[in-house]
């Protein structure tokens, strides 16, 4: 399912959602996101990348490797749609 949202680029990207589902289970949908500018993998804030990270250079380098936040929050090409126009041209 794709749907189309507006996001505040000063807050960190959401990795998806947790849903109720029948009998009382929930179940964890994770989020991909298309046609965005680059993000920073330690913060998901999306105005800078991981070189201009105020929480990356504040640790002098010292953030576990294992980030919150990755290339898998991209969507692959083929989650994109492609509408094709036909157009009739009388002659």
């Amino acid at each position: 399912m794709c749907v189309r949202v507006n996001i505040d680029i000063s807050q960190p990207l959401c990795r998806g959602h947790l849903v109720n589902v029948r009998d009382s289970q929930t179940l964890w949908i994770s989020f991909k996101y298309e046609r965005m500018s680059n993000f920073c993998y330690w913060c998901g804030v999306t105005n800078h990348d991981e070189k201009d990270c105020r929480m990356w250079v504040s640790s002098q380098g010292t953030l576990k490797e294992d980030q919150q936040y990755g290339a898998w929050l991209w969507a692959t090409t083929e989650w994109f749609q492609v509408s094709y126009v036909v157009q009739n041209k009388s002659t």
